[in-house]
């Protein structure tokens, strides 16, 4: 109920406060806690039930035109956003992040197929009756299909958002509704984030463990283990770019956290800057080493060591441009 009342204060904040208003006001909150008993006795939960009286009673604009009232104007140099504006933005963000989540994926799948296929033809097991041309192009190939089809969808995945850039200012100014209805999604949301950035957290934990399982076949099947590693990495890194980024979308929404911060374009511009270089360099030194070294089992390392350290990173340098 209470949730009701405090969306009925924004949504009439700037409306006259004349006896006509009023009475409209209490004859829309009447209605809606009545939906509201109603839809409880159906057995929604709280969520659903305050979701579904918003959604029917969200919109008064229609019914200020025909009483002739109207809100005191406004002078705002930010641009408007509705509750479906806001609406069409999450569904956005939420096909964006499935596309970049099953981009990288494929990333790390032609990268596993490449140890794969080339542990495969050095044990003798593929490719025996080729050159040895044509044993190499037997795992390129693979490899550059997936990098390729992974690339172009983050390629596609960027160009889908091209048109909220303006969010990322905070030069925008949410509906009342919105607003109550986002932090309502919002709050709702928290259980289903932590849940997928703890399965993605087990996964990464857990991913070594495939090193180990197939050392124990022999040193010649180590190198197996590696494309097991980083496709269990990949859906890891599925999960936290899946959920960071909803997460990511209502922040942006409701300006909080991060994009609180008027520093906040400038911090992550820098820290993209420094992940688009230091992570391909990572991946990089892990297949020479592999190639030339056969240090497959170990050079993995190089990979939790970077995290931490590129972690402790991101966490100062922001903490710097808050203070």
């Amino acid at each position: 109920m209470d949730t009701i009342v405090s969306y009925l204060n924004n949504l009439f904040a700037n409306l006259p406060k004349s006896e006509r208003v009023l009475a409209l006001k209490a004859q829309m909150q009447a209605s809606m806690e009545d939906k509201y008993l109603a839809l409880k006795a159906e057995g929604r939960s709280e969520n659903e039930a305050i979701g579904s009286v918003i959604s029917e009673f969200g919109n008064i604009d229609e019914l200020m035109t025909e009483l002739g009232l109207a809100a005191d104007p406004q002078t705002s140099s930010l641009r408007p956003f509705s509750l479906q504006d806001a609406r069409n933005y999450l569904a956005a963000a939420r096909q964006t992040a499935i596309l970049i989540g099953i981009g990288v994926f494929l990333c790390l799948l032609g990268a596993a197929s490449l140890i794969w296929i080339g542990q495969l033809v050095d044990n003798g097991q593929l490719g025996r009756q080729l050159g040895e041309s044509g044993r190499g192009a037997l795992a390129m190939i693979p490899f550059f299909i997936l990098i390729a089809a992974g690339v172009s969808l983050l390629v596609y995945s960027g160009m889908k958002l091209d048109r909220y850039k303006f969010l990322e200012t905070g030069e925008f100014e949410l509906a009342p509704a919105a607003k109550i209805e986002l932090e309502r999604q919002r709050e709702a949301f928290q259980p289903s984030f932590g849940l997928g950035i703890m399965i993605g957290v087990s996964l990464c934990i857990l991913s070594p463990l495939s090193l180990f399982l197939f050392s124990l076949f022999g040193e010649k099947q180590t190198g197996f283990g590696v494309p097991v590693l980083l496709v269990t990495v990949g859906i890891a890194v599925f999960f936290f770019i899946y959920f960071g980024a909803i997460k990511d979308a209502f922040n942006k929404l409701l300006k909080l956290e991060e994009y609180a911060n008027k520093n906040k374009q400038e911090t992550d511009k820098v820290i993209g800057i420094v992940a688009a270089t230091v992570w391909p360099l990572a991946a990089a030194t892990y297949l020479l080493l592999g190639f030339t070294r056969g240090m497959w089992g170990t050079a993995w390392i190089i990979f939790p060591i970077l995290g931490i350290v590129f972690g402790v990173f991101s966490a100062i340098y922001t903490g710097i441009k808050k203070s």
